[in-house]
């Protein structure tokens, strides 16, 4: 999402580039379908696509369309034992779609400033990329960029393109076949939204590990000397609440978010935890021994909840890591919290 907007600064500069991207892997390759890397005229890269074998040939390619200002695909099979040789753990096969992109060319200006803003704003919007044909020439590329208000740029249609968008997955870039075409699919400004209750000691580690993988993190507690934005540079929002006891109020949580509970008190907890369990939430974990969780279930199965309210919740919070630092378990939570949304991804994929 970063490269993305840094391409879209470039190109409002005035500079020219080329961008490589994976548009289908398979085997143990070393980057998923959506990693780009964009070359620069100076030699300058932005982001990889795997390093190695695959980068370095990715890079001469990318120096001859840089001259040439067209298009290629080229297909990258890495066995084990050339990627040894190239200082490579993985390998696998990789097509790299190469082009180059035009500051000069209105749509590419506009497709990528379209997409800077998508991310810079959170924009729920889509960049397709129709994957030519392994015989196919041609001058340019078919580029879209459409976003759930309807605002579409590219040569197809809206209604074709809100068509392709839904078949792709929620959070990951994906290569969906329409009709005899096969186009790339990426979602931007698609962020997962965390809401973290507690600004503790945890949190301060936790919140800047989470930006860092794509959550767009909003931090609640109730008490404003620590509910400090200075606390959480990477935070989204950081929000005052009166109280714990109504900290759900006005947020909108659905199967898209994630909700953790890391407050100072086993009181704090039980009740935001009642509150998330009315939610939709495709995620909610909470800090705490097993015998906290135990006497926290028995208090809300008093207030009518069930076992199977309880399945939703993640407690002790965090993949077993034998995690007892705060860093430690902020990357325990992290780790769980990427487990989870990629498993949801994966289903709504398949759904789609």
């Amino acid at each position: 999402m970063d490269s993305l907007e840094k391409i879209g600064n470039l190109l409002a500069s005035g500079q020219g580039l080329v961008l490589a991207v994976i548009v289908a892997r398979s085997g143990s390759a070393p980057a998923s379908i959506g990693t780009r890397m964009a070359l620069l005229r100076d030699g300058t890269t932005i982001g990889t696509i795997g390093g190695g074998l695959l980068e370095a040939g990715t890079l001469n390619l990318a120096k001859k369309i840089c001259l040439e200002r067209k298009w290629a695909l080229r297909d990258f099979h890495l066995n084990s034992e050339d990627a040894s040789k190239a200082g490579m753990i993985c390998g696998g096969n990789v097509r790299v779609l190469v082009h180059f992109v035009d500051a000069a060319n209105p749509h590419d200006l506009g497709l990528y400033r379209a997409i800077a803003s998508a991310v810079r704003e959170n924009k729920k919007a889509w960049l397709i990329t129709r994957i030519p044909g392994e015989n196919e020439t041609g001058p340019s590329l078919v580029q879209c960029f459409y976003s759930e208000d309807g605002f579409s740029l590219g040569g197809l249609d809206k209604s074709t393109l809100e068509r392709i968008a839904a078949k792709g997955r929620m959070n990951r870039a994906a290569q969906v076949v329409w009709g005899p075409e096969r186009y790339l699919v990426e979602p931007l400004g698609i962020k997962s939204t965390l809401f973290v209750f507690g600004a503790g000691h945890i949190s301060r580690v936790l919140v800047p590990l989470c930006d860092m993988v794509g959550f767009k993190t909003t931090v609640l507690d109730d008490r404003r000397e620590f509910a400090d934005p200075e606390f959480f540079p990477a935070a989204d929002r950081v929000v005052v609440v009166g109280h714990f006891n109504s900290a759900f109020n006005g947020l909108e949580v659905d199967e898209n978010s994630s909700v953790v509970l890391v407050t100072r008190g086993h009181m704090h907890d039980m009740d935001l935890l009642a509150q998330a369990l009315g939610t939709k939430a495709g995620y909610i974990g909470m800090i705490g021994s097993r015998n906290k969780r135990e006497a926290i279930y028995r208090t809300l199965t008093s207030r009518g909840f069930t076992n199977r309210d309880f399945e939703r919740v993640h407690s002790p919070i965090g993949l077993d890591i034998c995690a007892e630092t705060p860093e430690e378990i902020a990357v325990s939570i992290v780790a769980e919290l990427i487990q989870k949304r990629a498993r949801r991804t994966a289903c709504a994929g398949l759904k789609a």
